[in-house]
């Protein structure tokens, strides 16, 4: 496996957990904090989503995945919430 290899399929794992999380929040509710843990669901939504967004980082540096500017990211949330 070679780093690109190895860095998608972390970030395929990172996406797992923040969809885990997120059913967790929907099922438990995002304020629940589980057995044996310090964070709420909400708050562990937030650590895997920087996970997620580190992981594209290190992406970009590599040369992977082209960054998306600050107004075209604005452009593309925007549009999205619609």
């Amino acid at each position: 496996m070679n780093r690109l290899e190895h860095l998608l399929t972390i970030l395929q794992e990172e996406c797992a957990e923040v969809a885990q999380r997120a059913s967790k929040a929907a099922r438990f509710g995002l304020d629940e904090i589980q057995q044996g843990q310090e964070l709420s669901n909400s708050e562990r939504i937030n650590v895997e989503y920087i996970d997620v967004i580190t992981l594209i980082e290190m992406l970009i540096e590599d040369g992977a995945m082209l960054r998306v500017d600050n107004e075209e990211m604005g452009t593309m949330i925007a549009a999205k919430k619609v």
